[in-house]
């Protein structure tokens, strides 16, 4: 639910290293996987779109 409200954030970037360590773990459960991929997605920092196949 942070890493949710982080997105909405204007200031994302004392926070980037630790959801971008978050995104590269294999073992989260797919919640958290998602929301930080949104997070990172949110800053083009990771693709995120319907358009990226």
């Amino acid at each position: 639910m942070t890493i949710n409200y982080l997105v909405y954030t204007n200031n994302k970037s004392p926070f980037v290293k630790t959801i971008t360590e978050v995104f590269e773990r294999e073992i989260d459960d797919y919640n958290t996987s998602a929301t930080s991929k949104d997070f990172l997605g949110s800053l083009e920092l990771t693709p995120n779109n319907f358009e990226y196949r």
